[in-house]
């Protein structure tokens, strides 16, 4: 996944140095700093494996459970709101 984001994050740099794409240096920064989340993951999860033991592989299972409530929120969100819209035209023709 980091040789991917490294390609692309290259190649928008590139891209906007040769001047085909002079935003491209916000998508460079994008990619790279992906590539930087996975370095500090990597290291942190380091770090807290000789201080903490096994019981560290227990983070990125609840990490990803939040996420995804996070995610279900949001669609329940959005879903509410359309629900509304629908209630709101109703009211309005009649």
């Amino acid at each position: 996944m980091c040789t991917g984001n490294l390609r692309s994050g290259t190649d928008a740099l590139f891209q906007s140095f040769s001047g085909a794409d002079p935003d491209g240096w916000k998508k460079a920064l994008h990619y790279y700093g992906i590539i930087g989340c996975f370095i500090f993951g990597a290291a942190s999860g380091a770090v807290l494996l000789t201080h903490f033991g096994e019981i560290v592989f227990l983070l990125a299972p609840l990490g990803l459970i939040v996420v995804l409530l996070l995610i279900m929120s949001q669609r329940q969100r959005v879903h509410l709101r359309k629900i509304r819209r629908r209630i709101y035209r109703g009211r309005k023709h009649l």
